[in-house]
């Protein structure tokens, strides 16, 4: 796919994509958005079933690709906020995929509205495989990155269960159900690792 707007090929029809237009908030502001949406609109606490919440806000999700090539796995389609399909490699661990949902789901809640302004008959389509060039597409990313830790590693949630684990990663990673590696990105973006 190339450009901004491209036809995509989605079951059997045509559709008109957009990427994602990031917000341009702080990072503070994203992730707190993030922790009020799994509160109060996925009604998700620490370590409960992602993909059950998508389901329930409308959601769906594939194993596999989109169709366009097996590359677009962890990807996202997203009509309305409660019309959207995630898509997931078949080849991740369930750990990898509560993350990858969370991302995709930062991309719904904050960049849908954004994207499809002024056209409305539009989709927005957010694929795993960015432009490290386009600072618009990076930016997007990293928005979505800061609300999946958020929506799954609540930052006062998480300093006190990394506190509580005596600073374990491991444990701590176990805790939220994400990767040890999640867990550690998280853990130095809320300055708790010791150096």
């Amino acid at each position: 796919m190339s450009g901004a707007e491209d036809t995509f090929f989605s079951d059997g029809g045509h559709e008109n994509m957009v990427p994602p237009r990031p917000l341009r908030a702080s990072r503070e502001t994203i992730e707190k958005y993030a922790e009020v949406i799994a509160r109060e609109y996925l009604n998700l606490s620490y370590g409960d079933d992602i993909q059950h919440a998508v389901i329930k806000a409308g959601g769906k999700i594939v194993i596999g690709s989109t169709g366009e090539n097996t590359s677009n796995s962890g990807s996202l389609i997203a009509r309305s906020r409660n019309d959207f399909t995630i898509y997931l490699s078949p080849f991740t661990s369930l750990l990898r995929d509560r993350f990858t949902i969370a991302h995709e789901l930062g991309h719904l809640f904050l960049h849908l509205e954004n994207s499809l302004e002024g056209n409305p008959s539009t989709s927005m389509y957010a694929t795993r495989y960015v432009d490290e060039k386009n600072e618009e597409a990076m930016r997007a990313e990293w928005e979505a990155n800061w609300f999946a830790a958020a929506l799954l590693m609540p930052a006062t949630k998480f300093a006190e269960v990394y506190k509580t684990n005596g600073d374990d990663l491991t444990k701590t990673a176990d805790f939220f159900k994400v990767s040890s590696a999640a867990a550690s990105v998280r853990a130095n973006s809320l300055d708790l690792l010791k150096s």
